[in-house]
């Protein structure tokens, strides 16, 4: 007993264990998970936003690609059935002109490349610097080769008096030409077409190996009841 009485009167140093102070933890996790709840809600508002933000930018581009200045070529995919946006809108009972572009499969082409076909002066738009004059399309007329066979062989091609040795290939020709509204793409009138020929092209063209007879006027002649209603 004296032992252990003397031993709580030692001058010896204590080392006293510290225990956390659970009254500042209670406080401070509270106020973590309250933080972390804010940071996550902030990050979904963020992402709604974003969200919003991408359905407003989609709409956008395409009000702006409607907008835009329109050029011959964008309406080329018409003639697969894909719709210009940026075309008028073409309404048969509308009396009056309705401007039409044209593509065809070109006389002396070998492949399925389409070109640009001439429509008369008051029935099409040309493209203007500073305008979008093209917006004002309302049709497009497509005539695509998808049938030949051979009639003969062509040649006696010279040039400065000497045989060049070029020979092309005359065909006879199918064509499928189809006429479009190109806001839509919809089909309006179609019509198969044959044409033959016999007669070799009077002059040879570069490295021109084939050639088919020309379907222009044919495709001109079908569509001019559409140009002009009323």
């Amino acid at each position: 007993m004296p032992l252990f009485v003397g031993s709580l009167r030692s001058n010896a140093p204590m080392h006293v264990k510290r225990r956390p102070v659970l009254s500042h933890v209670r406080v401070i996790a509270p106020l973590l998970v309250a933080l972390l709840g804010l940071a996550a809600c902030n990050s979904s508002t963020s992402g709604s936003a974003a969200s919003g933000s991408g359905s407003g930018s989609t709409a956008a581009a395409q009000e702006a690609k409607k907008d835009k200045v329109l050029f011959e070529s964008d309406f080329e995919g018409v003639c697969s059935g894909a719709p210009q946006a940026g075309a008028a809108a073409y309404d048969k009972s509308q009396a009056g002109i309705h401007p039409a572009l044209g593509f065809y499969s070109g006389s002396s082409l070998a492949d399925s490349r389409m070109i640009a076909m001439d429509i008369p002066e008051g029935f099409t738009r040309e493209w203007t610097d500073g305008k979008n004059t093209l917006a004002e399309v309302q049709l497009v007329v497509c005539a695509k080769r998808v049938k030949d066979s051979v009639v003969k062989k062509c040649d006696g091609y010279q040039r400065d008096g000497k045989d060049t040795g070029q020979a092309i290939t005359l065909h006879n020709a199918t064509y499928e030409v189809k006429l479009y509204a190109a806001k839509t793409g919809e089909e309006v009138a179609s019509k198969t077409v044959d044409l033959k020929t016999d007669k070799c092209p009077r002059y040879a063209r570069g490295d021109q190996t084939d050639e088919y007879p020309d379907v222009k006027e044919d495709a001109l002649a079908f569509i001019q009841p559409h140009l002009k209603t009323g």
